[in-house]
């Protein structure tokens, strides 16, 4: 025997709309949601401006930049170096104070006709911060010859004393950026010792030095690197070149 209960026609039809109304306002919240998040994600620099200011979206902070000619055709270039807002790589600790992991942007910019237009960036040039070490001292400079140089430290405020800084140098050939050279120094907080490690990918060799206060405390020691190609402005992962 099925038992069946008696419904009124004009509750059935309040808890139809009802639900249907609940259904559609958490669609579309999903949606806003979504479109508030990719929107945050997709941010980038501009494709062309007059100022490095001016490739800037909103919430991303300038580091760094540079102005000389790159591609040597007497133009002024740019190089913008910048850091995104995406808070889904922001953090904060119970202090109140935000880390910001993401990775920094260094972008290229060729001049036009009086406007920079974008040519390349790379996100994989510059090291993120964490919980453990923050970014510090960033820099890019454009020599005469238009050697491109970006530079950059890290402050470790927990487990390490070491406070190391690097240094990447590009030039431009053959319609490409292509690494030349880098540097690294580490600072010794504790001991007041810098050790330093330069590598020169165009006459394939390895410098290693150490001094304190200024004063070397060991001979320094040339060794050859292995002939490859030159690799390209941000075509390669940090560890192909950090030790």
């Amino acid at each position: 025997m099925v038992i069946r209960f008696p419904v009124k026609k004009c509750i059935f039809a309040q808890n139809y709309y009802l639900i249907h109304f609940m259904k559609k306002t958490m669609f579309l919240c999903a949606m806003l949601v979504m479109a508030i998040m990719a929107s945050a994600q997709t941010k980038s620099l501009k494709a062309s401006g007059i100022s490095a200011e001016e490739m800037l979206p909103e919430g991303w902070t300038l580091l760094a930049h540079a102005e000389n000619d790159i591609n040597h055709d007497y133009i002024p270039d740019l190089v913008v170096i910048a850091l995104p807002d995406n808070p889904e790589n922001i953090e904060t600790r119970d202090d109140g104070y935000q880390i910001n992991k993401n990775e920094p942007v260094v972008a290229i910019y060729f001049g036009n006709g009086g406007v920079y237009e974008l040519w390349d960036f790379a996100i994989n040039v510059i090291e993120a911060a964490d919980e453990f070490c923050s970014l510090d001292e960033v820099s890019a400079t454009i020599s005469a010859k238009g050697v491109v140089s970006i530079g950059y430290k890290m402050f470790h405020s927990a487990g390490s004393w070491e406070a190391p800084s690097h240094k990447l140098v590009y030039r431009y050939q053959n319609g490409g950026l292509y690494l030349i050279g880098y540097d690294n120094k580490i600072f010794n907080r504790a001991t007041l010792e810098e050790s330093y490690v330069s590598y020169n990918f165009l006459t394939h060799k390895k410098l290693m030095s150490a001094s304190k206060n200024g004063v070397k405390t060991r001979r320094d020691i040339w060794e050859n690197l292995s002939k490859k190609p030159l690799v390209k402005f941000g075509s390669y992962p940090l560890d192909d070149i950090y030790e």
